[in-house]
């Protein structure tokens, strides 16, 4: 696989080259398949899942959303990724609640790990083996 560094001018430009892709690779999806995302947390993402949720053309239905990392906190603190993902993406963008896998900040974290890690494995093709593809 070739690697391909992208540089952009902000987070908008991120989100948009984000949107063109993402309609890409969702716009012809047999039934059944699906476009994994991973999304990180934290307040540096915000920016693009913003702009992302208002993007047209995405098949949301296509779209399975799952987490790289959570605080361990309940889903309603101010602290939490998913909370934050949430307001800024999933609830504008219209993705199916039964699409977004959550890690659950909430649960014990060694319990809640294994639970996501068999979760994870159970729903991705090849889980486990990391790959880029823009």
């Amino acid at each position: 696989m070739k690697k391909e560094i992208m540089i952009f001018p902000s987070a908008s430009a991120i989100a948009g080259f984000l949107g063109r892709s993402l309609a890409a690779k969702t716009r012809d999806l047999a039934p059944g398949r699906y476009f994994y995302v991973a999304l990180s947390g934290g307040k540096t993402p915000e920016a693009v899942l913003t702009t992302l949720a208002g993007h047209s053309g995405i098949n949301r239905d296509r779209v399975r959303i799952f987490w790289g990392d959570e605080r361990c906190v309940r889903p309603s603190s101010q602290q939490s990724n998913y909370r934050s993902a949430r307001l800024s993406l999933l609830g504008p963008c219209g993705i199916p609640r039964g699409n977004i896998f959550r890690l659950r900040g909430e649960a014990p974290p060694y319990a809640e790990a294994a639970r996501y890690s068999r979760l994870v494995r159970s729903l991705i093709p090849s889980a486990g083996t990391p790959r880029v593809s823009v």
